[in-house]
């Protein structure tokens, strides 16, 4: 169980180099991926990209484990049940994600249609997914802010 946040504080410190890391490893991840097949993955820029996004996503974590005020606390990598609850949300936006992504091409591709009859055509799952969210809101618990005071002694 996570014990919900006390007092929302203004006072942190906002980790500059934590979030320029993990953009930067995410952003050269994501190009590797995307570009890795068109210009094969054997290709020098994605080879530079792949060391690039690892090398920055393990300063990012040597970044964090140092950090006064982390992006991420540790605490929450601890909670077990927590952990696996974001690895099944992460395994899901990614195949949900690229779902939309090949439903966009086969609606343009395949079926004809131009990008404003695909964009509508996304419309009713759109509509779906946020009326469920809303009548689903009172099941995610109350919100609380947060009192990071006693994360870290300034």
């Amino acid at each position: 169980m996570i014990e919900p946040d006390r007092v929302t504080h203004s006072d942190r410190k906002f980790d500059v180099f934590g979030a320029l890391t993990a953009t930067g490893a995410v952003s050269f991840l994501v190009f590797a991926l995307v570009q890795g097949p068109e210009t094969g993955w054997s290709s020098p820029g994605i080879i530079v990209a792949i060391a690039a996004g690892l090398v920055l996503l393990a300063t990012f974590t040597v970044i964090e484990r140092r950090s006064c005020d982390p992006i991420l606390p540790r605490r929450l990598l601890a909670n077990r049940p927590l952990t696996i609850a974001v690895a099944i949300a992460f395994m899901f936006m990614a195949t949900f994600g690229s779902l939309l992504y090949f439903l966009s091409i086969y609606f343009q591709d395949i079926r004809g249609y131009d990008p404003m009859q695909a964009g509508i055509a996304f419309l009713l799952p759109t509509a779906v997914v946020v009326a469920s969210s809303a009548a689903n809101r009172p099941l995610a618990g109350p919100r609380s802010g947060g009192d990071h005071s006693a994360l870290c002694a300034s």
